[in-house]
């Protein structure tokens, strides 16, 4: 008859390597890090494309009202995603203080453009919707912020899609901020 052996007691060292939890090692961290860009670059391609449909109600007239609520609409989400571009930690990226400060740079201007283009639209629109749009300051300065933001935003795609594909995230172009 086979005798009955017990199993050895784990030793201190297999217990603790068993119930701690791995460091992340940096390229996890980096990924995470990317991760949140591509959160906040995710957010901002709608606000685009929702400020172009605002301006262009504004300058039809048919909906001014609807336009500056979503132009409004715009200009707030733009602001929280600058804020969160202001708040990442992006010390694990190679370049990532680079990137971090192209991509502030772009939502900065983005936002000023916003801005403008909300003062000139509320203007506009108590205004009867007559007058100009080219020649007319805040419409020009949103368009002078626009033009800085697109610039920018040419700088941080070169920068992100390099990230992005080593990172396996998707890839922009400068229209889809």
């Amino acid at each position: 008859m086979a005798e009955a052996r017990e199993a050895p007691a784990p030793s201190a060292s297999s217990v603790f390597m068993e119930t701690t939890s791995p460091t992340p090692s940096p390229t996890s961290v980096a990924h995470e890090q990317a991760v949140t860009v591509d959160e906040i670059l995710a957010l901002s391609e709608p606000s685009r494309g929702a400020l172009r449909r605002g301006i262009g109600q504004v300058l039809a007239c048919t909906e001014a009202e609807q336009g500056i609520r979503t132009i409004r609409q715009v200009t707030g989400e733009r602001k929280e995603q600058l804020e969160r571009a202001e708040d990442l930690t992006l010390d694990a990226l190679d370049g990532g203080d680079e990137l971090k400060l192209t991509l502030m740079n772009a939502l900065s201007a983005s936002h000023r453009a916003d801005k403008s283009y909300l003062k000139w639209a509320k203007r506009f629109e108590a205004g009867g919707c007559q007058g100009r749009t080219v020649g007319d300051p805040l419409y020009d300065a949103g368009n002078a912020a626009s033009v800085t933001a697109s610039r920018a935003k040419a700088e941080f795609v070169t920068l992100w899609n390099s990230v992005a594909r080593r990172e396996g995230l998707p890839t922009r172009s400068s229209d889809e901020i």
